[in-house]
């Protein structure tokens, strides 16, 4: 694994470290904002790659993505585990090698660049374990060297994600202003919009569709649940550095919940635009 200029080591450290070591430091604090990138990332990508695919699929895909098997079984190809820290050290158990080594079993293994390591016993990790210590890595590489060297990391363990030269070409053929006010609804979002077919789309229930709309808003509500996520995790990161995971969901029940959207929703008066079938 290469560090890039802008991540300090201690911070790998610090996202290696569990709780259990007793450390004053550990990897829960990189928890929530890795979790809503990595969720993020994974959402973007699939949405500009299956494009005619519809959310239930996205939502099934992201998850292979994203899920604990996933990661772990990519941190492990990447040899991850070996380096986890999720025990205290006990001085008395520390055997250098060559000295007063001679009546333990020491076995020897390459790591990496050919680099030696002598191993006494083994341990067992368990699964999310090591997929926590990946998130907490993507959440060091965000914090410290920004979005790219994020992904730079994501893409070392195989994860694929472009968020810069994946195309994105919408395949939908619709006249949007026969279905809305394009200009009204510009006005109360205080945004032009370069596909006005988009809002269109966003506006449209599961339960309304015409040959002339075939898409609904769940692609855009999945790609849009992530975005929200990663944005209100960023804002609270930066204006609360060091808050508990804990804080992190209670503030996200809070900002992203149906009756705030609800609220919004009315003071913006788009409720009124929406297509939704009367039954």
């Amino acid at each position: 694994m290469h560090l890039d200029g802008n991540v300090p080591a201690f911070k790998v450290l610090e996202a290696i470290t569990t709780k259990k070591c007793g450390e004053k430091f550990h990897l829960e604090s990189f928890d929530p904002l890795s979790d809503s990138f990595l969720k993020y990332a994974a959402s973007q990508q699939l949405f500009k790659t299956l494009q005619n695919q519809y959310e239930g699929i996205l939502s099934s895909r992201r998850l292979k993505i994203i899920s604990n098997d996933s990661l772990c079984r990519l941190g492990c190809n990447c040899n991850l585990p070996g380096f986890i820290r999720n025990e205290s050290f006990v001085p008395k158990t520390w055997v250098v090698h060559g000295d007063r080594a001679g009546s333990f079993n020491l076995e020897e293994e390459v790591v990496l660049d050919e680099r030696k390591m002598y191993i006494r016993g083994k341990r067992v990790i368990k699964k999310k374990v090591v997929a926590i210590v990946v998130e907490a890595l993507i959440g060091v590489f965000l914090s410290e060297g920004g979005e790219m060297a994020a992904l730079s990391f994501m893409s070392w363990i195989d994860i694929t994600v472009d968020l810069v030269n994946t195309p994105y070409t919408r395949e939908l053929t619709l006249q949007p202003e026969k279905f809305i006010n394009i200009q009204h609804l510009e006005s109360l979002l205080n945004y032009s919009f370069n596909d006005a077919s988009l809002l269109v789309e966003a506006l449209t229930h599961g339960s309304y569709m015409l040959p002339e709309i075939p898409k609904c808003y769940q692609r855009l509500e999945f790609l849009g649940d992530a975005v929200l996520d990663y944005m209100i995790t960023v804002h609270l990161y930066n204006k609360y550095p060091g808050m508990s995971p804990g804080g992190y969901w209670l503030f996200w029940g809070f900002g992203l919940n149906c009756p705030w959207m609800w609220s919004v929703t009315i003071f913006l008066s788009l409720c009124a635009w929406a297509w939704v079938s009367p039954v």
